[in-house]
């Protein structure tokens, strides 16, 4: 449509810039090109539908949004109308797409604040974030100084963290650990510090195992090797330090007989010497076996030991030996002077004297008497199982010379019955009736000397009581009256001599005939 105040070539009435050249609107994007009658204001245009988001839009060439400062607005195009009074309709007419490009620019900057107060509030939180880590790191530091504290006699591996250099003016950055981080240099720094205690102890005991090594023991009974528990133990047996040697021994502390003074008798009868420890071998790393070599009074020992690591130090399991003293009750054996109190009682290696009932009883093996025993290991006290107790040489006498002198006495006796048996009966074979207080009765020369050797033996239902099962030979003469004839002559028999039993518990031991 034209303008009535020019024709289509100028440019301010075709709305076109110079240069450009007027084109009709394609029929597919019909442009209306109608002015609003003459007192109506434009239509307002229609607004985005809800929820949908406003397309960009790339303003043309001279657009700005509003507000914006050094932009010059394009002139408005000269519609031919003139601007209503200010208390009339509106001054400044607009075409709807106009206005649609400004309601856009509207929301277009609406959505710039929103993003601004979004990246602000972005930025507080990483502050927020960044003095949380920074007090997060200042704990760890201080947990990783005690730990170093704690364990400065041992290399520790921990985790440094090391902060970017920052140029002046601008923000610091702060870098943290969290908690599970920290926990885990805190353990990782712990599991490091075990494998290098249990790498050096390796190293140290391989050290001290090596062969030639020389072992070292503590003076307080304790052994960091195999080697040097054998060593410490023999040394202080040899010393007659028994209270070393039974720690060693890893002994309990009420056995009667690991005592200073039993050991000391031992050394007496035979003195410990000519120790010599060999390199251990091995099994795992809590059991070696540690060959020996030593010497008891004039016998060579040759004998292993079986060691054990308890609480790190080494302790021996086979350095004891039993003694077994079954049978022998009511005869109160003791070893080396001291009671032995109970069967079985451990001993150290060494040399033992074993005495029963006091001074009266002896052991004896095979009719010789058990005068010292020499125990290395458990095989040496395999006499004792076929030991026997019998009475000293000098008590063996004692209870020759009481039987016969009771038997003497009884043998004075005329009575036909006597208290030590060798009954006469009260009618012969051939009738004949001995005459009371007519009995003679003597020793046969067989008698004498058995009775000079008799062999005295135990009572099993009293240890303490001894007795003989030897036969000793009597002859009885006596007179009788056959019909009133008087007649005498030597029995034949003269009857069962009784068993004598002597009881040696008291002080004054005597014989009982039975």
């Amino acid at each position: 449509m034209s303008d009535a105040n020019g024709g289509a070539g100028d440019p301010e009435a075709t709305g076109t810039e110079p240069g450009e050249s007027a084109e009709a609107p394609s029929p597919e994007e019909p442009q209306l090109y109608s002015d609003a009658p003459i007192g109506l204001a434009p239509p307002p245009g229609l607004p985005p539908s809800p929820g949908i988001r406003a397309p960009e839009i790339t303003l043309p060439p001279g657009y700005s949004l509003e507000g914006s400062p050094g932009v010059t607005p394009p002139p408005a195009p000269d519609t031919g109308f003139d601007s209503p009074a200010p208390n009339g309709f509106a001054s400044a007419f607009e075409t709807p797409s106009v206005q649609a490009q400004a309601t856009q620019h509207e929301q277009i900057e609406a959505q710039t604040q929103q993003h601004e107060q979004a990246q602000q509030q972005a930025s507080a939180q990483a502050d927020a974030q960044q003095q949380v880590q920074a007090q997060q790191q200042a704990h760890a530091q201080q947990a990783q100084q005690q730990f170093q504290q704690q364990w400065a006699s041992a290399p520790a591996n921990a985790a440094t963290a090391s902060a970017s250099p920052t140029s002046p003016g601008s923000p610091a950055r702060r870098t943290g650990l969290s908690r599970g981080a920290i926990i885990g240099i805190v353990a990782g720094s712990a599991a490091v510090l075990v494998v290098l205690i249990v790498l050096l102890s390796a190293v140290a005991s391989i050290a001290g195992n090596r062969p030639g090594a020389e072992p070292a023991a503590a003076g307080d009974g304790s052994a960091d090797t195999p080697e040097a528990a054998v060593e410490s133990f023999l040394t202080a047996l040899a010393d007659g330090d028994a209270e070393t040697a039974a720690r060693l021994a890893a002994a309990e502390s009420n056995e009667p007989l690991l005592t200073d003074e039993v050991l000391a008798r031992s050394l007496e009868l035979a003195p410990i010497t000519g120790i010599a420890v060999e390199s251990g071998e091995h099994d795992d790393s809590m059991r070696a076996v540690v060959n020996t070599t030593f010497r008891i009074g004039d016998r060579t020992v040759h004998r292993d030991f079986t060691a054990w690591q308890t609480s790190g130090d080494w302790e021996l399991s086979d350095a004891l030996v039993a003694l077994p003293l079954p049978g022998l009750d009511g005869l109160e054996p003791t070893v080396n002077g001291a009671p032995a109190g109970i069967d079985r009682p451990l001993v150290f290696p060494g040399a033992y004297e074993i005495g029963l009932g006091g001074h009266a009883f002896e052991l004896a093996v095979d009719d010789a008497p058990l005068d010292v025993l020499s125990v290395a290991t458990s095989e040496d006290t395999t006499p004792l199982y076929s030991a026997e107790p019998r009475l000293t040489e000098a008590r063996a006498d004692e209870f020759r010379a009481l039987v016969r002198a009771s038997l003497e006495e009884c043998l004075a006796m005329p009575q036909l019955s006597t208290p030590c048996g060798l009954d006469v009966s009260e009618t012969l074979d051939d009738g004949a009736v001995p005459v009371e207080g007519s009995a003679q009765r003597a020793l046969t020369a067989e008698g004498d000397r058995a009775l000079d050797a008799l062999t005295p033996e135990p009572d099993y239902g009293d240890l303490l009581r001894v007795t003989t099962y030897d036969y000793v030979s009597v002859s009885t003469h006596i007179e009788a009256d056959r019909g009133g004839e008087l007649i005498s002559g030597t029995l034949y028999s003269s009857g069962d001599l009784l068993q004598p039993y002597v009881d040696f518990s008291g002080d004054d031991p005597r014989v009982t005939w039975e």
